[in-house]
């Protein structure tokens, strides 16, 4: 989440109730197979094919482990069951929610197309950030070898056409070591389950791990690269907590911090490792949660951060370790499912604030079954709230009215004890208990509205289900700000605009003193920028509760007395 454009909300929101304090008042699509067509989505259980393109060249390996001799690939494990040269083409995987490739080039999934969601060109997302390295990678690591195991040439032992059965990879080099991997792709879900047979590999000094990681990230899919570039982060969940690392920025609220190479490392029972994107993650759930180490490294400055989990090789005979391998939607529901904290990678703003984000995106779903536009949703959740918070609305707004018809007593006090501030400030206390004024009384609506504010904020950045959801109109997107076309370069968003003139509007219907007559259009220009860039959901929200207000401003006008009985 874009923590700074919030952290600006929050400052300018404090801004104006300071203000009330001090003046009493207020990458480009890849083909789905070699011919350019792309495999069918049925809902029908997966279909598995394989097919006989040309074997692609594997690239580069780029490895987690800081420091240690790359001594794995082909050089140092030659298939002696499949002559790199005779490879066949990839096995082809079809379903309801994705197609993808395996191939044995490397045993990796090389293509992992959501059926069900696009890109910024309209096309199936396409979660394989580089296409010879694959969704993830495996290895084993020793103190000074690594054997890239997703670099080496597998024989096709079963290509999984049988319902039911797995897709089997294997492979074995002249010492007699072998490697077998077993592919499974559950029906209706976006989900590979993955089985590591290691046969061979010696573990008597207990220092050999397997390793799977993810070192490249997730690609851009949005039609705002910086959303996924902000959002881009790599995770885990050891023990009770997450650890996370932006890849697009560090520090706190991402303001400052380095984006130099770094290396870092958790050691503990782990629960899942994961890549992100804005709504997207690749995630690898351990069977059984193991003790282990993950590693989190940034290789480049600047560049993706990596992560990997790596479990230790049997000490004596073989080593069979099993996956969940998760890609697909950050749906906070979906991810639920999983009963291994999973749902935890979708941000939900701050633990403070959590339960209440939680509660409004259930409520978003919930309403969703009955009025299927998200748009009318957000007019929908508006008026509630604003019906929730009427009574504490109208007393301030009263209380504020009659602050400003207080005013020429409020000058008259000041003027007779200009010299002596006690006495002008015990005047005033009494003035104020005389008529049950409360000159605090509107900041008080705008601080318990904050909570809901953050939580909406929220919701409307990291919740799919607002991804590419139209409302009405020029908005076709509530998760991005309503675009219309551009002036110079400059994006012209009109939903700000209309939200600014509401702004200025009920600013005027409100009473005020002279010292607070330049907020009239001072913190509608600062709202007016702070959300010109904004998800249009979100201004959508703010836009509707200004109307609202205006409308109980005119009501809390209308019910407090003209004139006031003399101080």
């Amino acid at each position: 989440m874009d923590r700074r454009t919030l952290l600006a909300v929050i400052l300018a929101t404090l801004v104006l109730v300071g203000f009330q304090l001090m003046f009493p008042q207020q990458p480009a699509p890849r083909p789905a197979n070699p011919s350019g067509s792309t495999p069918t989505a049925s809902g029908s259980p997966a279909e598995i094919a394989p097919t006989n393109p040309n074997r692609s060249e594997s690239g580069s390996s780029g490895s987690l482990a800081a420091g240690t001799p790359e001594a794995g690939g082909r050089r140092g494990f030659s298939n002696v069951l499949m002559p790199a040269d005779s490879l066949g083409g990839p096995i082809v995987i079809s379903t309801a929610e994705y197609s993808a490739q395996l191939s044995p080039d490397g045993g990796i999934l090389r293509e992992w197309r959501l059926a069900k969601y696009t890109d910024a060109k309209e096309q199936p997302a396409e979660l394989v950030a580089h296409q010879p390295r694959g969704l993830f990678r495996l290895a084993v690591v020793g103190p000074t070898t690594r054997e890239e195991l997703s670099e080496i040439a597998y024989a096709v032992e079963s290509d999984g056409s049988a319902e039911g059965s797995p897709s089997v990879l294997v492979a074995q080099d002249a010492a007699g070591r072998s490697v077998r991997l077993s592919y499974q792709f559950p029906r209706g879900q976006y989900e590979a389950q993955l089985k590591v047979e290691l046969r061979g590999f010696d573990n008597h000094g207990a220092d050999q791990v397997l390793e799977l990681s993810f070192p490249d990230g997730l690609p851009s899919v949005e039609k705002t690269p910086n959303q996924d570039k902000m959002a881009s982060a790599a995770l885990a969940l050891v023990g009770k907590d997450v650890s996370k690392h932006f890849s697009g920025h560090a520090g706190m609220m991402g303001c400052g911090g380095s984006l130099d190479p770094f290396e870092t490392s958790h050691t503990g029972v782990v629960h899942w490792i994961a890549t992100e994107s804005k709504y997207f993650l690749a995630a690898a759930l351990p069977e059984g949660a193991p003790d282990a180490t993950t590693v989190f490294r940034r290789a480049t400055k600047g560049g993706p951060v990596g992560v990997a989990v790596r479990l230790p090789l049997a000490l004596d005979g073989p080593t069979v370790r099993s996956f969940r391998i998760y890609a697909g939607p950050m749906e906070y529901s979906r991810l639920e499912t999983y009963a291994a904290g999973l749902e935890r990678a979708v941000d939900l703003g701050y633990r403070l604030f959590r339960p209440l984000t939680q509660l409004l995106l259930k409520f978003f779903q919930f309403v969703y079954t009955f009025i299927p536009n998200y748009g009318m949703v957000i007019i929908v959740l508006s008026v509630l709230l604003k019906v929730l918070f009427y009574p504490l609305t109208k007393k301030s707004l009263e209380s504020m009215a009659q602050l400003q018809r207080l005013k020429p007593e409020i000058d008259r006090l000041t003027e007779k004890y200009k010299d002596d501030a006690q006495r002008r400030n015990q005047a005033m206390f009494e003035l104020y208990r005389k008529h049950k004024v409360n000159p605090m009384g509107g900041c008080l609506p705008l601080l318990l509205q904050m909570p809901v504010f953050i939580g909406l904020y929220s919701v409307f950045n990291s919740s799919i289900e607002l991804r590419k959801a139209p409302f009405m109109l020029w908005i076709s997107d509530l998760s991005a700000p309503d675009k219309v076309g551009a002036i110079l370069g400059t994006p012209i968003h009109i939903l700000p605009i209309l939200m600014a003139g509401t702004s200025i509007l009920q600013a005027k219907l409100t009473p005020s003193t002279p010292n607070q007559a330049g907020m009239t259009y001072l913190m509608p220009l600062v709202t007016t920028m702070i959300f010109y860039g904004l998800p249009s959901g979100l201004v959508l929200y703010w836009t509707v509760t200004n109307i609202i207000q205006i409308g109980q401003q005119l009501l809390a006008n209308r019910s407090v007395p003209k004139t006031l009985a003399a101080a």
